[in-house]
């Protein structure tokens, strides 16, 4: 679990600039002093895009001071059977580029 994170950059608990995949993951009250208050999702390069799966988790009471109060994408996400409550700034998730789905 990720619980009371923050960062003075991107992602207060997790920079991805690869590939991730979380399952049944705790994501509470991190702090992003930009984008992503939990997750910032970075592409890398237009030839290597970064990618996260993320199923059954919860994002609550994140915060980033610019955009994606749970997570800022700019790779591809896929995300499922995840509960986003209570976070803060533009969205629970924000699509800078690159792809979302989920269900």
């Amino acid at each position: 679990d990720f619980i009371n994170n923050k960062s003075g950059g991107q992602g207060g608990a997790i920079y991805n600039g690869g590939e991730m995949v979380l399952d049944r993951i705790n994501f509470t009250n991190n702090t992003s002093q930009t984008e992503g208050g939990a997750i910032f999702i970075n592409r890398t390069s237009e030839s290597f895009p970064s990618s996260a799966k993320i199923t059954n988790s919860l994002f609550d009471s994140n915060t980033a001071l610019q955009f994606g109060g749970a997570i800022c994408n700019s790779g591809d996400l896929y995300i499922s059977n995840s509960t986003l409550y209570n976070n803060s700034q533009t969205a629970g998730i924000f699509r800078w580029r690159g792809q979302s789905t989920g269900r």
